[in-house]
């Protein structure tokens, strides 16, 4: 059966306790996926209200961590393409995909992100 294969149990045969569990765990991941958003909701409004000098520096620095992921190689090249597609961007784009869905991509690119950290707080 597909439950035996992969070690998973019936739906039926989980506790309630472990049902609280997960329902707990999902709740924290939730939680998780908001703070990222705001942050990059930030990071966007940063770059947005920028002057040219700013932001020249902003984008200089995240470009600049995604160049050192990929000689690294710390995180997967599928993250390290779609960072650098994105800071190609005109900057309004840049913003919007940062916050977005970005083709599916928008909660796990904010997991791996050029805009975290202190620079960009």
């Amino acid at each position: 059966m597909l439950y035996d294969k992969l070690e998973m149990r019936r739906p039926e045969a989980i506790t309630p306790a472990e049902r609280l569990l997960r329902l707990r765990a999902r709740a924290e991941q939730q939680l998780v996926e908001e703070a990222q958003l705001n942050r990059h909701r930030e990071a966007a409004s940063r770059l947005l209200a920028a002057d040219e000098e700013a932001l020249r520096s902003l984008l200089g620095s995240a470009r600049a961590r995604v160049r050192a992921w990929r000689e690294t190689e710390v995180c997967s090249l599928d993250y390290i393409e779609r960072w650098e597609a994105l800071l190609e961007l005109p900057i309004e784009r840049l913003a919007a995909e940062m916050v977005g869905d970005c083709n599916g991509w928008g909660r796990a690119l904010r997991q791996c992100s050029p805009f975290a950290g202190k620079s960009f707080q």
